[in-house]
């Protein structure tokens, strides 16, 4: 062993101490001794290698800007590796870290780095440990010399099925990972059948929007049939200076002391009536409680993680206040009557109407409850950002208060079982997030064997810049290839979480051209037009593979003449106006002319442009099918033959921007089918029985 200098010694010692970004649970403190042991060689052994695939990576990073982390094994029988893997080049997430299933118990002997030459970057260390998501051992770590290409090399004299390695973010240019031991004991990997016949949503209960609280219901009822409203965790809990809205009022006593106000809130806000009347009306709420109490965040970003000062946020006694609020708002809007002993409501006249608030709860207005909104947030810093085992951490506390570890009167199953908790957005379609979060669960939540939470949710923008870096122009769902890349969410949930629902709570485009998400015109067709024909057939594409729900962004625009990404994304424009657009009739004849039916089956059409998508009806022996150009540059085909069987006619609904909705058409079968004259990139449906 070679010693170090005790002043790198102290530096490794205080960057270990203050990272908290995986380790909630370590042996002896996570402290190494005074020693690296570092060995470096030209060449590596190569007895007793474990061969390691992507499949047994797991990443507690989301580190947006990365390599692919398949990079780190795709080299294992070579000694000289040149394939990199590169973190990003910030600190936005302070650590990365990777954990490796072994899947078997192993005797493991070393571990081995491939580093790169480039000393310019500077000398780094790497963290290992072995153990498991519930109790990690440190091993020891290896420091990076840049000085040559060279395997750096760890003795390792343990009995693990997993190892961890962490990264500091500023490493780079590590070529491969290497393990070596003897298997012990063979692990077997369960991979659940799910029932091929699970059933799939009507299109009408599929579609939903994201919005605010509309007074005019009759527009939200017209388009989709449920509502996903943004939900801010201040407008109850400690409410905000009217003078300084990013700091909470003055004497406001922040949790355990504090105290709920719901309708009015302190937004002044009505909510106990807004609810009802938008659930009165036929329109499923699905709140997404967003951002952190502003006794949480001191004037900085609302986005920041629930936690106090000092406490570890892989801990999920950490988010007891989150899951607190999370308890007391399924108190009141759900189906249960909870004691009231535990409600947190205030009993003092509030507002400028000097107004007492009810005292219920078991309101029976909302379903679900969505904890957070992207957490992934990578453009974000850290105390914004959670990794896959602390946003699994704060899932924990806000399902059903870990496990009931952190009491009655915490999260949300504890205040109603039937409430439907749907795991924050993430911000991408990102299965390595949800593995990572399923791996946390299974060490960590071993009373109920329960992943924490019942719906899987993500939110995806069809974008030509392909999910590297920043947006550049909105693309068709088919240029984008949308469905295959849900039902790659859809296999892994079928494999691995059967049980859950997966949602799709933001997708949209654009309708001003100067925005990075636009649905551009298309020759003579306006951007209006484009819009509500690629929402259209987004929908279709969603259903196809096999999604529970879909949100599209955003019910209403927040601006006009303005380029900002987003902001015109509606269906309807902003107020006092509430213009409908195209997109808007367009859902609507969507709605209504698929209400009840479910998709069935795709089938071939004869021709790589054209989709043909069949659904069935749930209460009758009907086919619908939906029948399109899959193309972006206003093609057109004509007599088009639908080789289908069906009774002598059938009924063509074209959807149409105006207050019928649809036209109809009347066409009788021919020997091979039926004959459409015309279709475009405009879909159509086609009703046989």
């Amino acid at each position: 062993m070679k010693s170090i200098n005790t002043l790198i010694f102290l530096f490794l010692l205080l960057n270990f101490q203050k990272c908290t970004f995986g380790n909630s649970n370590l042996e002896d403190g996570g402290v190494y001794g005074p020693v690296n042991n570092t060995v470096y060689s030209d060449t590596r052994q190569t007895d007793k290698q474990i061969i390691l695939n992507p499949s047994m990576l797991y990443s507690n990073c989301g580190c947006f800007g990365s390599s692919p982390f398949s990079t780190l094994v795709d080299e294992q029988n070579l000694q000289v590796a040149r394939s990199e893997f590169l973190l990003p080049g910030d600190q936005r997430y302070n650590k990365a870290q990777f954990i490796f299933d072994l899947q078997g118990q192993y005797q493991l002997s070393g571990i081995s780095f491939f580093e790169l030459a480039g000393g310019w970057r500077g000398k780094d260390s790497i963290f290992i440990y072995t153990g498991n998501p519930s109790k990690w051992r440190p091993k020891g770590y290896i420091t990076t010399k840049r000085n040559r290409d060279q395997w750096d090399n760890l003795t390792l004299n343990d009995s693990s099925r997993y190892v961890m390695i962490e990264f500091n973010i500023k490493v780079k240019d590590i070529a491969e990972v290497v393990l070596f031991g003897t298997k012990i004991v063979d692990c077997k990997i369960p991979i659940n059948q799910i029932n091929a016949e699970r059933k799939l949503p009507t299109m009408d209960k599929l579609m939903g929007a994201t919005g605010g609280l509309w007074e005019n219901e009759k527009l939200v009822i017209g388009s989709v049939s449920a509502l996903r409203e943004f939900h801010t965790w201040n407008w109850n809990d400690a409410g905000y200076d009217q003078n300084n809205h990013n700091n909470p009022l003055a004497g406001y006593k922040p949790y355990p002391d504090n105290f709920y106000n719901f309708s009015p809130d302190f937004g002044l806000r009505h909510t106990d009536e807004d609810y009802k009347r938008l659930t009165s009306a036929g329109i499923e709420l699905n709140p997404c409680l967003q951002t952190s109490a502003l006794y949480f965040v001191n004037g900085d970003n609302e986005n920041n993680k629930p936690v106090f000062a000092g406490q570890n946020p892989n801990n999920p006694a950490s988010y007891k206040a989150h899951a607190d609020y999370l308890f007391q708002y399924a108190a009141r809007y759900g189906s249960q009557i909870v004691d009231k002993s535990l409600l947190k409501l205030d009993k003092n006249k509030f507002g400028p109407n000097n107004e007492l608030q009810p005292i219920v709860s078991g309101l029976n207005v909302v379903k679900s409850i969505e904890n957070w909104n992207e957490p992934d947030k990578w453009w974000h810093p850290a105390a914004s950002y959670f990794s896959p085992f602390q946003f699994a951490a704060m899932c924990s506390a806000d399902y059903d208060g870990h496990e009931g570890t952190l009491g009655k009167n915490v999260g949300v199953k504890n205040a109603d079982p039937n409430m439907k908790f749907v795991m924050g957005g993430l911000a991408a379609l990102n299965i390595e997030f949800i593995k990572g979060m399923k791996l946390w669960s299974d060490y960590n939540r071993t009373k109920t064997q329960k992943f924490p939470a019942d719906v899987l949710n993500f939110h995806h923008y069809c974008n030509s810049n392909e999910g590297k870096g920043q947006p550049i122009l909105g693309i068709s769902p088919e240029q984008d290839g949308l469905k295959n890349k849900l039902k790659e969410v859809v296999a892994y949930r079928n494999a691995h979480l059967p049980n859950l629902e997966i949602w799709l709570t933001e997708f949209g485009y654009d309708t001003n051209e100067g925005s990075t998400q636009a649905a551009p015109a298309i020759g003579n067709t306006s951007s209006f037009e484009t819009q509500g024909r690629w929402l259209l057939r987004s929908f279709l594409e969603i259903a196809a593979a096999g999604i529970d729900r879909a949100f599209l962004y955003n019910f209403e625009d927040y601006g006009f003449e303005t380029n900002a990404q987003y902001m015109t994304s509606g269906m309807v424009k902003g107020a006092p106006g509430n213009e409908k657009k195209i997109s808007w009739y367009y859902m609507a004849c969507l709605k209504n002319v698929l209400k009840g039916y479910s998709f069935m089956k795709e089938l071939p059409s004869g021709q790589a442009n054209v989709n043909v998508y069949c659904f069935k009806s749930n209460n009758s022996n009907k086919l619908i099918y939906a029948v399109w150009c899959n193309t972006s540059d206003n093609k057109e085909i004509f007599n088009f033959n639908l080789n289908v069987k069906g009774n002598k006619s059938a009924t063509i609904y074209t959807p149409s921007a105006s207050d019928n909705l649809f036209n109809t058409e009347l066409i009788l079968k021919e020997n091979n089918g039926f004959t459409i004259n015309k279709i475009s990139e405009l879909p159509i449906f086609i009703q046989v029985d």
